[in-house]
């Protein structure tokens, strides 16, 4: 065939190809609407279908006895227009945050949080649903709010004894700042963030006075990023407790900042963080102590004590244990900021989705313009994040109940070793998911005014404050390896007979050459196949690494030197063990649901996101033959199918997360007629 025949057949396949309907992979006829958009050509939007989801169903599974507190919460919060997001639009730095702070004060006069407090050791699960509410709000609002109730009342809550409680917590509910108590939490310095044993802030206790002297020699010793620092009266500081030459390391302390005209106390001294690249709405600073004098009943005394003659003492005796046990105070703050981020995703693909379905661009020759949602690339971009988002909020409530109701001794370090992992995975996620959002609304979603530009820039620190996404993966790597060493530890015969056992088992089901070549729908939609996958993948990792690890300190390698030079490796398999627990929590949840037809768009859902893992993965599962080529190609081209076939329960599946048009504050989602006037509709 010549080069000029060829190239004629090509042109004519392209417009074949060009004047196919992109709708063609629709099963029911009636799929697509006809809009006529004052008087322009007739497009295309996608419209609902139900196939037997209800999503009222999942609205109730996923709140359950909190319903009717959820909604009235947001009542509240509707009722009042200091709570409409046009009021915040085009202030300036200054006015923001006093309507930050001001929003506080009328949540806290309006009690709406009035047992919130309590929910961080009663019932985490009451709180992330009503969080949620305040979470549509504003995020600097939600952020200040946070700071106050789980970082400075839940450090009272856990830390403190009841004197402390009897003390601060009713002063805590009012978050005034004159007469009552507005709190911030002060632990990172501007010398260390992550590494909290190294903070160089003294408590000094004197003798003579029954005093601890709050000090910070040095100017890295300096409380930095501190939220509420320009407001707060209070404060639980972090410092390191010392008797005479005795340094018992890093211990918690209430330290009053401001007296009730609002005048710093003698020898504290804040600044003003300024301008940041979101939440400008809380105010940041920075706090150093100059000999501060408190009174010793001020330390936060629940694991360790100091007796009036500066005796130390504390029922444990370990002191790594003992500061496992203070720093395990932040664990229900990280689940807030897990629960916060999750609340942006659905907030940006609320947006996103309701404006996709709607907005149409191209179409073939002569046709039909078709929505957004119609594309394949718009499918693939944000139905996965619309299944992360429900993942990790099934994940998250059972963590939470884990914590709350079944951490022992033994396992408590695996329980906060998940809780950190799923806060980095979780954060990253809301990251990519907000940008998909952005890029899939177009220059519309640049404007702040549909908010998406707003949420990801206030997103961004999450990555990095209350834990390091990075330093917390390194946590529960340790976490893993810790179990592995105890696994082997039983008897280096038995351990290494386990783990050959479990490879036998893995090469004769899993690797031989006919589950290799399988590729049916039945058998990659099989949950039982995901999970042999990833935990096939984390086993091999984690014993790697560990002949890595061991291999290098027995040639010499300081053990430092030796994590260091094996972070990769053990980042992966922290992401891959939390990807794994999240999977089976996701089915869990979802074989749960009592309604067929809800259950099967559910399980799609699942699918989705289960099969994105593996094709995300599929370099490594092919670099060690544990899939085929063949079964790779299969996976990615079932996660397309997967897409398309969810595509019409694509509002259906953000229905559940109960977000009002007047808290949602996006034209682009919430105009009916947005750019394209009156819509008049016509069934195909």
């Amino acid at each position: 065939m010549s080069s000029r025949s060829s190239l004629t057949r090509l042109q004519q396949l392209l417009q074949q190809l060009m004047a196919a309907s992109p709708t063609t992979g629709i099963q029911d006829g009636g799929q697509l609407e006809v809009v006529e958009c004052n008087g322009r050509s007739p497009s295309r939007r996608v419209v609902k279908q139900q196939d037997g989801f209800d999503p009222e169903v999942v609205y109730h599974y996923l709140v359950g006895e909190f319903a009717q507190e959820v909604e009235d919460a947001k009542k509240e919060l509707l009722a009042d227009p200091i709570f409409n997001y046009s009021s915040q639009a085009n202030l300036g730095f200054e006015a923001f945050r006093a309507l930050t702070h001001k929003r506080c004060l009328t949540v806290c006069e309006k009690q709406v949080t009035e047992e919130t407090i309590f929910d961080i050791s009663n019932n985490l699960v009451r709180l992330f649903c009503k969080g949620e509410a305040l979470n549509l709000v504003d995020f600097s609002f939600a952020t200040k709010m946070a700071v106050h109730f789980f970082l400075f009342c839940g450090s009272l809550l856990l830390l403190g004894n009841d004197s402390h409680l009897k003390e601060y917590i009713p002063l805590a509910k009012t978050f005034d700042n004159r007469n009552g108590a507005c709190g911030c939490f002060a632990m990172t310095e501007k010398g260390h963030g992550s590494n909290v044993r190294a903070l160089e802030t003294e408590a000094r206790y004197d003798r003579s006075t029954e005093e601890f002297v709050i000090h910070s020699p040095t100017s890295n010793a300096a409380k930095w990023f501190i939220g509420n620092a320009m407001n707060a009266n209070f404060s639980v500081v972090f410092a390191r407790l010392i008797i005479d030459d005795t340094d018992h390391g890093p211990h918690a302390f209430i330290v009053r900042l401001r007296d009730s005209n609002l005048n710093l106390v003698h020898g504290v001294e804040i600044t003003d963080c300024g301008a940041k690249m979101g939440l400008n709405g809380v105010d940041n600073g920075v706090i150093m102590f100059s000999n501060v004098r408190i009174p010793r009943a001020n330390l936060l005394d629940r694991f360790a004590k100091v007796s009036a003659d500066g005796v130390y003492s504390s029922e444990i005796k370990n002191d790594g244990k003992r500061f496992f046990k203070t720093i395990e105070a932040l664990t229900p703050t990280r689940m807030i900021v897990t629960c916060g981020a999750i609340s942006a995703m659905k907030i940006g693909l609320t947006v996103a989705i309701k404006y996709s379905v709607k907005r149409v661009q191209f179409g073939p020759p002569g046709g039909c313009e078709v929505p957004l949602m119609e594309y394949t690339t718009h499918q693939s971009r944000l139905l996965p994040h619309v299944a992360a988002a429900y993942g990790f909020t099934f994940t998250l409530r059972d963590f939470a109940e884990m914590y709350m109701n079944d951490k022992t001794p033994e396992n408590e370090r695996e329980v906060i070793a998940l809780v950190a992992g799923l806060k980095a995975l979780v954060c990253w996620e809301a990251l990519d998911t907000l940008q998909h959002c952005r890029e899939c609304c177009g220059g519309q979603g640049y404007m702040s005014s549909n908010r998406l530009s707003w949420l990801r820039q206030d997103l961004d620190i999450f990555v990095t404050y209350e834990g390091d996404n990075t330093v917390l993966l390194q946590q529960v790597a340790k976490d893993l390896l810790d179990q592995y060493r105890k696994q082997f530890a039983q008897g280096m015969f038995t351990g290494m007979l386990a783990f050959l056992s479990q490879s036998t088992i893995t090469a004769v089901k899993e690797k031989n050459p006919y589950v290799l070549s399988l590729h049916s729908d039945e058998h990659l939609l099989d949950p039982n196949f995901h999970s042999n996958c990833m935990a096939y993948m984390q086993r091999k990792l984690l014993h790697n690494l560990a002949r890595r690890l061991q291999g290098r300190i027995k040639s010499g390698t300081p053990p430092f030197t030796a994590w260091n030079e094996c972070l990769r490796h053990t980042l992966l398999l922290a992401r891959v063990h939390v990807q794994r627990i999240v999977m089976d929590h996701f089915f869990q949840a979802v074989a749960k649901i009592p309604h067929a037809g809800t259950q099967t768009v559910m399980r799609d859902l699942y699918s989705l996101w289960a099969l994105g893992r593996l094709e995300e993965h599929s370099s490594w599962f092919l670099e060690h033959g544990y899939l085929s080529k063949v079964k790779v190609a299969a996976i990615r081209t079932l996660v397309l199918r997967l897409g398309v076939d969810l595509k019409h329960n694509a509002e259906n599946l953000i229905e559940p997360w109960k977000i009002p048009d007047e808290l949602l504050y996006a034209p682009i989602a919430t105009q009916a007629d947005f750019q394209t006037g009156k819509i008049h509709v016509a069934r195909l």
